[in-house]
């Protein structure tokens, strides 16, 4: 049995923490930049996040998809 905790630091929308040691850098680039930074440095680009979506909207996004690609 495989085991895989958190693999990918943000994976599933899960939150990513700054250390104590990180939190004075993180406020500076923030303020430089308006977001966290070192926070995002350490998330994976290719991360997957949670529809949450109503389920309405998901029906009518696909619904549209398919009417512009039908020819």
């Amino acid at each position: 049995m495989y085991l895989c905790f958190n693999a990918v630091k943000g994976e599933d929308g899960a939150a990513v923490y700054t250390s104590m040691e990180e939190r004075g850098r993180a406020d500076q680039l923030m303020r430089e930049y308006g977001f966290n930074m070192v926070v995002s440095d350490k998330i994976a680009m290719n991360r997957t996040i949670p529809d949450t979506r109503m389920h309405e909207s998901v029906v009518q996004t696909h619904f549209i998809s398919l009417a512009f690609n039908v020819h």
